[in-house]
């Protein structure tokens, strides 16, 4: 009895099937962002559209465009999630944005960290430049300020009344500061002629991954 030419192809077909290797459909893995994927800005709003743009106007007067998605976060300086309602022109903010080196593209925002208004003082000043050495016994930071042929600044700080501001935004310990690193810091003077800092901003070059790593969290 002969087998009928559609059960032949049938078993050729299976026969087929038990040699080929079984391919399993896989999810797609989530990507993690990098830290070299961010870079952080720090400005006053000029205008803000929730879910389309973020303009602002960085510290040396560039205005700097951001794209922004349907859902961001919003924090506070000291790191608690907030309304983007807060954010209105005028607002000191620190933006943290995706794919900076694509420069041909708007940066997408990722975070922003709206700044606490500082206490206005006709007697404040502010200092900028690299710390040369930190006295934790005398809560006492050297700073070598930006210039040619400057000396060195000490500057005191006090763990009730300095407030520490990371490269995202937020709020930090004192202990973070490190020689080396580059900071902006508002001064108030003291009757003995001392600086007393009333707020210390961490600065840098956060096209270095070491720097964008330490403030991303």
């Amino acid at each position: 009895m002969k087998t009928p030419f559609s059960q032949l192809i049938l078993i050729a077909l299976l026969a087929t099937a038990s040699v080929l290797p079984v391919v399993v459909a896989q999810q797609p893995t989530p990507v993690t962002p990098q830290a070299a994927d961010f870079d952080f800005y720090r400005g006053v709003v000029r205008e803000f559209d929730p879910g389309k743009a973020l303009s602002i106007t960085d510290p040396d007067g560039q205005v700097r465009t951001f794209l922004v998605p349907e859902k961001i976060r919003v924090l506070s300086q000291a790191g608690k999630a907030v309304e983007n309602s807060i954010i209105k022109k005028g607002t000191n903010v620190t933006v943290t944005v995706e794919d900076p080196d694509q420069a041909e593209e708007t940066p997408i925002v990722y975070q922003v960290v709206v700044s606490k208004p500082l206490t206005a003082s006709p007697k404040r000043s502010s200092v900028e430049g690299l710390v040369m050495k930190i006295s934790d016994a005398q809560n006492v930071i050297t700073l070598k300020p930006d210039g040619e042929n400057t000396k060195n600044v000490s500057v005191l700080y006090n763990e009730g009344h300095t407030e520490f501001v990371g490269g995202d935004g937020r709020n930090v310990g004192e202990e973070e500061v490190q020689a080396g690193d580059r900071l902006l810091i508002y001064v108030a003077p003291q009757e003995d002629g001392g600086l007393m800092a009333e707020r210390v901003i961490f600065l840098g070059d956060s096209a270095d991954p070491n720097y964008a790593r330490r403030w991303l969290r």
